[in-house]
């Protein structure tokens, strides 16, 4: 999103104008043209949307946001960028690109901010192997790191690494993750990396860059988030399901229900733009009690499935259903390894 323009469109913007990118995500800070050294203009470094021949190699960060100096045109001329530009791109940034890697593990690029759910390589499982592959993001973008717990389809210390690539980087880790890596891990990757974790427990709420971080109590290991970020907020259950599991003890069971649904109840009459649910297939005549409740109780734009084990036929079964009719439209239907959506 924009903060700053040249000047000629910035003065160009009327109020009414100025409020709508505000609700869009775009923040209007006119103080933020008094840092700009003369001869610049400042456009914000969005993910791709400006031509690479533009982009120049001299940075200005302002309230966590990074923005590109680029020389002024000679004459004045603001590049191209009228009030009717700077409203398309605004309302583009609002939207949310959803990249599926594998299993649960997600991107979510949202005004210039690339947030990444519970990454592993791939071949952590051995029975269920994928090849789904993180996307590339210009270098200065804000990424946060997500890994609700250090299970193996959940958690890599490869993602360490990501800090040489992105040096904006933040990770967000369960707390029981600062175990696996430990001191002599951590030094492999480099100074300063040990700096870039926040380590959170269930039932939290930490103010981490330019996002919003609040955790619920999982059901199996770790936390689930729940994650503000430019307005949007994003629920990713982690492994918190209603796990019930023909053979179990009756007090296991019971435990399931009463932790799903109070966790769960925690989200009711808020708003979620966009909510990552398991379901499980492993669970056979069980597998759609927990995605079966969310519906129920939390009113979310829009749903992903997740932890299918490949099973992807396993949504538009779900979708199919008599009861799922009235919400099978806010349904994402997610099929194959790097598949791309964009939700407003």
């Amino acid at each position: 999103m924009l903060y700053g323009l040249c000047r000629k469109v910035w003065q160009g913007i009327s109020v009414k104008a100025a409020k709508a990118m505000a609700r869009g995500g775009v923040r209007c800070a006119p103080r933020l043209l008094a840092h700009k050294p003369a001869g610049c203009c400042l456009h914000f470094d969005y993910g791709g949307v400006f031509p690479h021949s533009l982009c120049g190699n001299r940075y200005l960060t302002f309230r966590g946001f990074c923005f590109t100096l680029l020389q002024e045109p000679a004459d004045g001329a603001p590049m191209g960028w009228g009030k009717r530009d700077v409203m398309r791109l605004a309302r583009k940034g609002k939207r949310m690109k959803v990249t599926y890697i594998h299993h649960s593990a997600f991107c979510v690029e949202v005004a210039g901010m690339a947030l990444v759910f519970d990454y592993y390589r791939g071949d952590g499982v051995p029975f269920c192997k994928y090849h789904g592959t993180l996307p590339e993001f210009p270098e200065h973008t804000q990424v946060y790191v997500f890994s609700s717990h250090s299970h193996r389809d959940h958690f890599d210390v490869e993602t360490l690494g990501w800090c040489r690539r992105y040096p904006k980087i933040h990770y967000i880790f369960a707390k029981e993750a600062k175990k696996k890596l430990g001191n002599r891990i951590l030094q492999q990757f480099g100074d300063g990396v040990k700096e870039r974790i926040t380590y959170v427990k269930p039932g939290g709420r930490w103010d981490i860059g330019g996002i919003q971080v609040e955790t619920l109590t999982s059901t199996d290991s770790g936390v689930a988030f729940v994650v503000t970020a430019a307005g949007k907020v994003i629920y990713h259950a982690g492994d918190l399901h209603w796990w019930k599991w023909e053979g179990e003890p009756e007090d296991f069971n019971d435990y399931q229900e009463k932790t799903y649904q109070e966790q769960i109840g925690k989200l009711s009459g808020r708003k979620v733009d966009l909510a990552f649910v398991v379901l499980d297939p492993r669970l056979e005549k069980n597998q759609f009690l927990g995605i079966d409740y969310f519906m129920e109780h939390v009113q979310a734009a829009y749903v992903v499935p997740m932890h299918l084990w490949k099973q992807y036929g396993l949504i538009q079964e779900y979708k199919d259903l008599k009861k799922s009719q009235k919400e099978r439209d806010k349904i994402i239907q997610m099929d194959h390894e790097n598949q791309v959506v964009e939700l407003p």
